[in-house]
């Protein structure tokens, strides 16, 4: 093949990719920053625009409430006191609530307390000392057989 061949072939394929060294090229060098005299590449980096929200505000105030009005109770309707309060004090019997099967009697009043015995539904307890709080928790001093301990009082209740 001749040099002149050979000229033409080459000049045949850069024309059909001639395209790409015009874009490249300032592209490469913009990104590495040459244009700038900078060394290395900078990297510039658009966020997204943030996607429009609708908002809908009102003028009008909202709505008030009427009034409350006072509730009267007829006399002969029940009153309701807190169970570990009120009926669980020392002398009384206690069962546990069908709802708290495997209740835990614990050496003391709090839950990282040692174990000391798991109670079923419906055991009776003696209530030993009035209530008294720990942890968040009302906790009642019980006796069950031979064990001393203390229950949640959310998990008893006093016997009638």
């Amino acid at each position: 093949m001749g040099r002149s061949a050979w000229l033409r072939q080459t000049v045949a394929r850069w024309a059909r990719w001639s395209f790409i060294p015009l874009v490249a090229a300032p592209l490469l060098l913009a990104a590495c920053g040459k244009d700038q005299g900078q060394a290395g590449a900078v990297f510039i980096i658009t966020p997204a625009p943030p996607t429009p929200t609708s908002v809908a505000r009102s003028l009008t105030p909202p709505p008030t409430l009427p009034p409350s009005t006072a509730v009267a109770f007829p006399s002969n309707a029940p009153t309701i006191t807190n169970a570990t309060d009120s009926q669980l004090i020392a002398g009384v019997k206690a069962k546990v609530k069908d709802s708290a099967d495997g209740l835990t009697l614990r050496e003391s009043p709090s839950t990282k307390a040692k174990s000391l015995e798991s109670l079923a539904a419906g055991t009776v307890l003696n209530v030993l000392a009035d209530p008294q709080e720990a942890e968040g928790r009302t906790w009642v001093k019980v006796s069950h057989g031979t064990n001393q301990g203390y229950v949640a009082a959310e998990f008893i209740e006093r016997v009638k």
